[in-house]
């Protein structure tokens, strides 16, 4: 399986707090609809996170794409977002 790298760029304390607060987040989360974290490390002045590569596209590229979704695409969609929010809900790391 590939990565993605997202590089986070950010010279101040509270910059770099934030990303690795970003870091200590990605790495708890474990579910099959959530990116999988994989590492990060710091290159030159900035931080670089590896994420699972997904080969298929962000979902805004393909609503924008699209422009509109039929409805069982786009029930498929909404299911696999509610149960990645759901398990959030769950495991208490958002909260409504």
């Amino acid at each position: 399986m590939g990565r993605a790298f997202m590089a986070v760029r950010g010279s101040s304390a509270r910059d770099r707090q934030a990303a690795l607060n970003e870091i200590a987040i990605l790495r708890s989360l474990a579910h099959s609809h959530i990116v999988h974290f994989e590492d990060s490390f710091i290159h030159g002045e900035g931080l670089c996170i590896a994420m699972e590569l997904c080969s298929g596209g962000e979902l805004f590229f393909h609503l924008s794409k699209a422009r509109r979704f039929k409805d069982p695409q786009a029930c498929f969609y909404a299911s696999e977002v509610v149960l990645a929010v759901e398990w959030l809900l769950l495991v208490q790391l958002v909260h409504l």
